[in-house]
């Protein structure tokens, strides 16, 4: 196995895509593991202007910024939270709980981010 360089690394495509059937929306979804930069924005809009959590569209924001088309393009942008948070609360955390084992964030991790 050769010795990766800076330029192997960052020309890596290393975003992993997943299937996932939502019998409740009639049909299927993709979720994409989260790039740093993705993850670090949501921890820090998990946090509250006054250092406690920010657990408003928790759910919603995570399930908007792991799901994508076929072709990893986000459905959703960040004006979509709301209506998205209008959904049924048992798919978003089902959505939750794959985007979850994709990217390894446990429940501890999520606790821990909305209590940091």
């Amino acid at each position: 196995m050769a010795d990766l360089t800076r330029d192997d690394i960052l020309a890596a495509d290393d975003i992993r895509l997943e299937k996932v059937h939502v019998k409740e929306w009639g049909g299927d979804v993709y979720i994409k593991q989260l790039s740093g930069k993705e993850q670090d924005k949501f921890e820090q809009e998990s946090r509250g202007k006054n250092g406690g959590p920010n657990l408003i569209n928790m759910r919603a924001r995570m399930v908007a910024a792991a799901l994508v088309d076929k072709d990893g393009k986000k459905l959703f942008s960040d004006e979509d939270i709301i209506k998205l948070s209008n959904k049924s609360g048992s798919v978003l955390n089902r959505l939750i709980d794959k985007i979850g084992e994709l990217n390894r964030i446990t429940e501890e991790d999520l606790e821990k981010i909305a209590k940091n």
